[in-house]
């Protein structure tokens, strides 16, 4: 009996283990079955967080055919098969452009509509007009941009002076629009950056005279008729966090001001994740909010990463982790309600002897035109979320993958974007479309090769609505957009997506 008892305690006692193993064993492949289903990704079409979304662009500055860089070997034959072919590439809808009033009036009272630097304005903006880009434009005020008659770029309070300022600007942009035709300039601010001959930021403390300058502006504009065609832009002023410039001129310039705009860049790493739901998407939302309880628009002029970078280089352009970054970028730019977003810059070149700026979706001529990846994935988002297209909400169950989502205008089809931040593919399911839908797919991921040539990633495959859902499966790390191709009929090369 002793040795029966022995052996019946030892069985209940393995039997116990076993149990707990069992259950053990159940509960991780019930959380592997939990961890294994789609994500979930819900849209509302008819709730719209922007009916009249403008664009992503890029700054565009036109000295690059200064003779600077054309010394260098910028020529004809680049401009057209590099720089206008990889800018009607990736067709950018929105674009800032900076000013010298040294290139239009070196002497006061002396026009030189044909000198080096206004050749060079009228070739880039005469690009931005074929491909119908709206163009913001500012002045740099920094330096010898600012000529002598002028004060030399230091903030004048002499009231006379600012009504010089005010006059030479109107002068250029009367002539630009009407003279030349470039009826896509849409707005201008008269310093980038709120800066001044005595550094960047200068006008932060004096927004009075910042005021002033707007005032004058304004008041010229409304004289010769153009007030409706250009809006004065308060205040591109650059921060990461609040924009206290801002603050002050929703409260105290609003009258004269027709659009609110800043810029924003991180220092956080390309690869960091929490940099869409904690820093841009919440003072992209702050900001549009604020400038709509005006019932005005609110754009970002410049954005981008100086993690480990200055004034004249961006070392996170060589990560594929970048091309993310500014892909969440856009994202927040869509889902805050944010009018247009332009980010710094296009390409390198020389904006001064010495000066090479390397933040360029591409390098510089020396350089052979050397793509960088953000290239391929910003360029995504620029080319396939349009002007005049309505954002509506979209949301996703997955913290780690981020969408939006707009209705183009003139054809009411839709346009997807998802990055997913994880470390692993994800399967999704993507709920609230209406209709049945078929839609081309392009990524951006390390698994996708992209094209020396500048060409933008092809679509891989088409993916098709079945039972009003949407199911597909996007790369780790990745950049996925669905565009939605026109509808056809099934046939057996194209069965992705099929019920």
């Amino acid at each position: 009996m002793l040795y029966t008892h022995r052996w019946d305690t030892m069985g209940k006692r393995m039997m116990k283990r076993y149990s707990l193993c069992a259950m053990v064993v159940c509960i991780a492949l019930q959380l592997l079955a939990v961890d294994a289903r789609p994500a979930t990704i819900t849209i509302r079409p008819d709730d719209i967080l922007k009916s009249d979304f403008g664009g992503f662009g890029f700054q565009m500055d036109y000295y690059y055919w200064t003779k600077r860089n054309r010394v260098r070997g910028v020529d004809e034959t680049n401009f057209a098969n590099v720089i206008a072919r990889r800018w009607k590439e990736l067709m950018p809808g929105f674009a800032r452009v900076g000013l010298l009033v040294k290139d239009w009036e070196p002497t006061q009272g002396i026009k030189t509509w044909d000198s080096d630097g206004m050749i060079a304005l009228i070739k880039t903006l005469t690009l931005l007009k074929e491909t119908n880009t709206e163009v913001y434009l500012t002045t740099w005020q920094n330096g010898d941009n600012i000529p002598e008659w002028l004060g030399s770029g230091h903030t004048l309070t002499d009231p006379a002076m600012q009504q010089e300022f005010a006059r030479t600007h109107v002068d250029l942009l009367e002539y630009l629009v009407r003279t030349k035709g470039f009826t896509n300039i849409s707005c201008y601010c008269m310093a980038n950056e709120l800066q001044t001959a005595d550094g960047w930021g200068v006008l932060e403390s004096q927004m009075d005279v910042f005021k002033a300058y707007h005032q004058k502006l304004f008041d010229e504009l409304q004289r010769r008729g153009l007030a409706g065609q250009i809006k004065l832009l308060a205040t591109d002023q650059s921060s990461s966090s609040g924009y206290s410039t801002i603050d002050w001129a929703l409260s105290n310039m609003d009258a004269i001001t027709g659009i609110y705009g800043g810029h924003h860049f991180t220092s956080s790493a390309p690869d960091t994740t929490d940099f869409y739901p904690e820093s841009i998407l919440p003072q992209l939302k702050t900001y549009s909010g604020l400038a709509a309880g005006k019932g005005k628009n609110f754009i970002i002029g410049e954005f981008g990463s100086n993690y480990n970078g200055g004034t004249w280089i961006c070392p996170a352009r060589n990560y594929a982790g970048y091309g993310l970054m500014l892909a969440e970028f856009a994202l927040a730019g869509l889902n805050s309600g944010t009018y247009a977003m332009s980010n710094w810059c296009f390409f390198d070149f020389y904006y001064c002897e010495g000066c090479l700026m390397q933040w360029g979706a591409f390098s510089d001529v020396e350089s052979g035109f050397k793509i960088f990846p953000h290239y391929y994935a910003y360029g995504l988002m620029t080319r396939y979320f349009r002007p005049r297209s309505t954002v509506v909400r979209s949301t996703s169950d997955s913290s780690l993958l981020r969408v939006a989502v707009v209705r183009r205008t003139e054809s009411g089809q839709y346009t997807l974007a998802i990055v997913n931040r994880k470390t692993a593919d994800e399967s999704v399911t993507i709920e609230g479309l209406p209709g049945r839908k078929t839609f081309d797919v392009y990524v951006y991921a390390a698994s996708n090769p992209l094209a020396a040539d500048g060409a933008l990633p092809a679509a891989i495959r088409k993916v098709r609505m079945a039972n009003q859902i949407l199911s597909d499966t996007v790369p780790a790390n990745s950049l996925t957009v669905y565009n939605e191709a026109d509808e056809k009929a099934p046939d057996d090369s194209d069965q992705d997506g099929e019920p």
